[in-house]
């Protein structure tokens, strides 16, 4: 565990406020010692028992256990967790929300390299100055000690501010050669968010409200007279304001979410303001069809520069058009209000005057509209052109799930090409209803991935365009891994396609980022234009996350259709995996040597594996490896202590352990050596090598952690219950005085060491 000792990372004032430390023991000791009223530390497993008595006032919380999602802590510091975490978006996300005050976490940056770096030096200093995070060469390396992701200060400003309303200021502080970024969450008394559908009049009704020309309305939201709260604004230019606001005015369009790829008020990143404030007032102008109609023709589409309205202004009309259609909208958004607890008023305009109106009892939850928005020719056609690049030509036999799968376009062609069963799953009613009428004989849900039963699994699972939209950019891909079979294909948008022009660069500028292994933030989130996505992803990306970051894919292949790019990936086959594991120098080369040499035939004929199917060779990845080696049987070298030695912390979070997950059967076989051969023999291979050799601060490490019979103890019984929560076949291997292997249960194993026997 890499400690922080400077006290500069921790917030100026902690008297009696509650902090939360991720693996960082040492800061949670000065946050109490700052008089902080609780301190919990969430340590990795394997460093809990380090804990020393001095530190009982300090609440030891498991890293496997996750961050309890139920509590809020004020101050919460994370050291370098951001970089070297597979989900670094994600866990923002996880972190913020637990956050009531300051969240600092550690992060890497793309370092300037100096001038004597040449060519180098001038990149580095270049992608400082943009909105990019640089994907490592990590994962299933030796190296897993390195950052996964580097990135720049202004894309960790537009992660922060931009794709999120509850953050209010940002700053850099270094410590102790790290470098931490602390983000400042906004702390609001009262919200009063005025929504409504577009051209409602929002902003006309906050500027009659804020210049006193509507003194009811003052009296009833509890303002003082000729007060004028800050008005906190949507769009990625809108400035910022103080953290601590007692009042705060939030100006909201509820047909936002339906309208994007958010496509429900839930996943909307500029309601994230709601979690912020104490007292929430929610005032929704009610409009009728009519004036909404005539509203948005005069002031969005006839005042359109070059008489060229937009086609989202021209697709609203047409939905105001429909006074049922309209009725629902306003619909979701009151089950969406009520559902969160708010307060909520009717703003209804009566000659002239504007009067407020408890809301309550006003839903359309049964009944169905009649209409049907005539969605654009052009996206339809889009999801063709996806569904022929992305799906097998030959699907006779498969599964399918569709994710984001629209008005039903990728399923119908699945059903042609065979398929055996079809899924398609969106957040829209009205995608969803349109694909039903469709594509008869497809199972359509409104759900989301992360909504999904988890062991629902498919042979081949497709999204068009999720990927760039999403918050947790790689958390949502491995849901998508999760659930595929055999085979996954997602878009997503690059800047060497159509989607080039949403980045803002120049064409030079775009096509020489889109050969380095970057990810682009772009100013989208809390933005007025969400046709936008989140990120822009360069294609070196998706071939480091799918091949070095996850060893699970034996063929990446790329596709270019219409404004947006697609990745196919095939996973392994492997009907039989067989994993010798076991702690560094406890002979697991010896083991996997007898076996592929025919020495412990004995094994093979335990696990009912013919001669024929005896693997020829050993899998031990690293980062240039092609993957396992073909057959019907694959033998897997994996250290056992891979997860303690690197930032993965838990097995769980260990790349290399994917490959696990791929496997029809699954064989585990755990090498026990006693504390005191394993001293012998890291000090006789690894440390005492001659007198030229300088041995690494790992191995140091280690031999420190196997003169400590209990840790050696801690590690096996760790790495036995995870592989308990898998489905496979769990031995031990036992060597005895002579040297050879048996095998043995793992509660004979536990007996026979307990015992002394072994």
């Amino acid at each position: 565990m890499i400690e922080v000792s400077g006290s500069a990372v921790l917030p100026p004032d902690l008297a009696g406020k509650t902090f939360l430390g991720i693996n960082c023991l040492k800061l949670c000791r000065l946050a109490k010692a700052a008089g902080a009223s609780s301190v919990d530390c969430i340590l990795p497993d394997g460093d809990i028992d380090g804990v020393s008595p001095g530190d009982m006032g300090i609440n030891i919380l498991p890293l496997s256990d996750g961050i309890p999602a139920n509590r809020k802590w004020d101050h919460v510091v994370s050291d370098a967790m951001l970089s070297q975490s597979r989900h670094p978006f994600g866990d923002l996300a996880v972190l913020a929300k637990v956050t009531g005050s300051t969240l600092t976490i550690g992060v890497s940056l793309i370092r300037f390299l100096g001038m004597k770096a040449g060519a180098l030096g001038v990149i580095a200093g270049a992608l400082r100055a943009l909105p990019v995070v640089i994907v490592g060469n990590n994962g299933s390396t030796g190296k897993s000690q390195a950052p996964k992701f580097f990135f720049s200060p202004r894309s960790l400003r537009e992660a922060f501010l931009r794709h999120r309303s509850d953050i209010a200021n940002l700053e850099f502080i270094k410590e102790s050669g790290k470098l931490f970024v602390r983000a400042e969450k906004r702390r609001i008394g009262h919200l009063i968010m005025v929504s409504g559908p577009v051209a409602a009049g929002k902003s006309t009704f906050i500027e009659r409200l804020l210049s006193g020309k509507l003194p009811d309305v003052v009296a009833r939201l509890g303002l003082k007279p000729g007060e004028r709260p800050p008005l906190l604004g949507t769009s990625s230019k809108a400035p910022r304001t103080k953290a601590e606001l007692p009042v705060a005015i939030s100006h909201y369009g509820f047909l936002r979410p339906y309208m994007r790829p958010a496509a429900a008020c839930a996943r909307d990143e500029a309601l994230d303001v709601i979690d912020v404030a104490e007292r929430v007032t929610v005032v929704t102008l009610q409009v009728d069809s009519d004036a909404l109609v005539e509203r948005i023709t005069r002031g969005e589409i006839d005042a359109a520069p070059g008489e060229k309205a937009s086609q989202r202004h021209l697709q609203l009309r047409e939905e105001y058009r429909n006074p049922q259609r309209l009725a629902e909208q306003y619909d979701r958004w009151v089950k969406y209000v009520e559902g969160r607890g708010l307060r909520h008023f009717w703003a209804v305009e009566e000659a002239g005057d504007v009067k407020l109106v408890e809301a309550g009892g006003w839903s359309l939850a049964d009944r169905e509209s009649e209409h049907l928005i005539e969605w654009p020719s052009r996206e339809a056609e889009q999801r063709e052109q996806f569904g022929l690049c992305a799906l097998p030509r030959d699907m006779t036999g498969l599964t399918l799930l569709d994710v984001e799968c629209g008005t039903g376009e990728v399923c119908r062609l699945a059903k042609e090409r065979g398929a055996t069963r079809v899924v398609g799953i969106d957040l829209s009613v009205d995608m969803l209803a349109e694909a039903r009428r469709r594509c008869p004989g497809v199972e359509f849900r409104q759900a989301s991935l992360w909504e999904m039963p988890s062991g629902e699994k498919f042979d081949v699972v497709t999204c068009r365009s999720r990927l760039s939209y999403e918050r947790d950019v790689t958390g949502f891909m491995d849901a998508l891994i999760a659930r595929a079979g055999r085979h996954v294909a997602f878009g997503f948008s690059s800047m060497d396609d159509g989607s080039r022009k949403r980045t803002g660069l120049p064409w030079i500028a775009a096509m020489a980022l889109a050969k380095l292994p970057i990810i682009l933030a772009l100013k989208n989130g809390t933005a007025s234009n969400r046709e936008q996505p989140r990120f822009a992803i360069c294609k070196p990306v998706m071939s480091r996350m799918l091949t070095r970051h996850r060893k699970v894919f034996s063929e990446v292949s790329f596709r270019t259709y219409g404004s947006g790019t697609i990745v196919s990936a095939k996973k392994f086959r492997i009907p039989h995996l067989i994993v010798v594991a076991g702690p560094v120098s406890a002979g697991k080369s010896t083991l996997c040597n007898m076996l592929v040499q025919g020495k412990a035939d004995f094994i093979f004929e335990r696990l009912g594996v013919d001669e024929e199917r005896r693997p020829k060779s050993v899998y031990l990845p690293r980062a240039r490896s092609s993957g396992p080696p073909a057959g019907e049987c694959v033998l897997f070298h994996y250290n056992m202590l891979n997860a303690y030695v690197s930032t993965a912390a838990i097995h769980e979070n260990d790349e290399n352990l994917d490959i696990m997950r791929l496997a029809d059967r699954l064989s585990v076989l755990t090498i026990w050596a006693r504390p005191e051969r394993l001293v012998q023999q890291i000090t006789k291979s690894e440390i005492d090598k001659g007198p030229f050799h300088r041995a690494t601060r790992r191995h140091l490490q280690l031999r420190e952690e196997y003169h400590n019979p209990a840790r050696v103890r801690f590690h096996y019984e760790s790495w036995n219950r995870f592989v308990s929560g898998l489905t496979a076949e769990n031995w031990m291997i036992v060597r005895d005085d002579a040297g050879a292997p048996h095998m043995r249960s793992v509660s004979e194993w536990r007996h026979q060491t307990q015992s002394g026997q072994a």
